[in-house]
């Protein structure tokens, strides 16, 4: 019979999505039988919500509680119970976003009153295979890009382009995932701070691509000044050349006196050299006239772009590994 027609108990969703929060429609119907046992043969989707912790987004998993309560009667008068631990998944269709791993039901009394509400605990877990396809791996396949303008030739003129489109098309990318994003800042999803870090090398790359033509544009007649030789020569490690010598009686006396000076001895005589038929010294090389050259301002463009090409690969590589790293903590 129509369940209009007999008494029913109120219970509601406590967390609904929208309007619909009564389990009992007027078109349920009901069934009694000849002991006078009364059983409701209803069904109704239902919509709730859920307060999610995107932290660890993509790789995150969720607890979300389905809460039903009877705010009008007493527990005595209105008992819910559970029939099992979990969830029945009968006619349940898979999800192409989330995996339930497990459920749980539980009943008490409402914490302020002595009404029951029933619990419906399921525990999701993203699937995470479409964002690393279409959003993580775009991301560092774009830092890695932008790393690679260190490699074009300042003379080309296409430098500032091809940063600015690198910068715009991960700003692009950032307004995309934070459109998929709960507006949250408890907590900030990492995958935030990873975009972030990553829209501020790019930041970084374009100052240092507008510093190094600067430098690579640098009249010849200007001359470099003595700490950036010093710093492109201990980079180049020019400034720690050795070299081994072999000093015997019969050139010992044909060799200037700064190839004689020894690291190894504290005073070296003829006399001691004719001791000794064949010494081994370590010595400080002669550098040659090429080395002696002091370094162009295009040899230092060239190393600083060098340089940054290592620094910001590395950057890239790490932020990327570490951001997976943490984010499957999530799991």
């Amino acid at each position: 019979m129509p369940v209009t027609q007999v008494w029913t108990p109120e219970i509601f969703l406590a967390s609904p999505a929208t309007k619909e929060m009564y389990i009992l429609q007027p078109w349920n119907q009901v069934r009694i039988e000849n002991a006078g046992q009364v059983s409701i043969v209803q069904a109704i989707l239902v919509q709730s919500s859920c307060s999610l912790n995107v932290k660890f987004y993509p790789f995150d998993t969720q607890s979300c509680d389905t809460l039903f309560m009877s705010l009008v009667y007493r527990f005595y008068k209105v008992t819910v119970i559970k029939r099992n631990h979990g969830v029945h998944f009968g006619f349940y269709t898979e999800n192409s976003q989330w995996d339930i791993v497990s459920t749980n039901v539980f009943s008490e009394l409402i914490p302020v009153g002595v009404e029951m509400q029933i619990h419906f605990i399921f525990n999701l877990k993203r699937k995470s295979q479409y964002v690393t396809v279409n959003v993580l791996l775009p991301i560092l396949c774009l830092s890695l890009l932008n790393t690679l303008v260190f490699l074009l030739v300042p003379e080309s003129g296409e430098r500032m382009g091809y940063c600015i489109t690198t910068l715009l098309a991960i700003a692009v990318y950032m307004t995309i995932i934070m459109d998929t994003l709960p507006q949250s800042s408890t907590p900030v999803p990492l995958i935030s701070y990873k975009l972030a870090v990553d829209l501020l090398s790019s930041a970084l790359i374009i100052l240092c691509v507008i510093r190094n033509l600067r430098i690579n544009g640098q009249s010849d007649d200007k001359p470099v000044p003595a700490w950036l030789k010093t710093l492109y020569l201990c980079l180049t490690c020019r400034i720690c050349t050795r070299k081994s010598v072999t000093i015997t009686p019969a050139n010992i006396n044909n060799s200037p006196p700064d190839q004689v000076a020894s690291e190894d001895l504290d005073v070296l005589t003829i006399q001691d050299v004719v001791k000794i038929p064949v010494k081994r010294i370590r010595t400080k090389s002669l550098v040659s006239a090429k080395e002696h050259t002091p370094p162009t301002w295009k040899e230092i463009s060239y190393l600083v772009d060098v340089s940054s090409f290592l620094v910001f690969v590395l950057v890239a590589v790490l932020s990327f590994t570490m951001f997976i790293a943490i984010a499957q903590q999530g799991e």
